[in-house]
């Protein structure tokens, strides 16, 4: 398994958290300790793969 893919695995865990969490993205950066702006980027990636 590629570094790549369980990068896109890790962060696909956090943003599948986060939606479920009910928590705005900044404070469920807060919480998980994770770099806001990295967060952001992920989610925009995921999100224009479920369009």
């Amino acid at each position: 398994m590629s570094t790549n893919t369980v990068l896109n695995q890790t962060w696909a865990a956090h943003i599948e958290k986060w939606r479920s969490s009910g928590l705005s993205a900044k404070a469920f950066c807060e919480q998980e300790g994770l770099v806001y702006h990295q967060f952001g980027y992920w989610r925009q990636k995921f999100s224009s793969a479920d369009d």
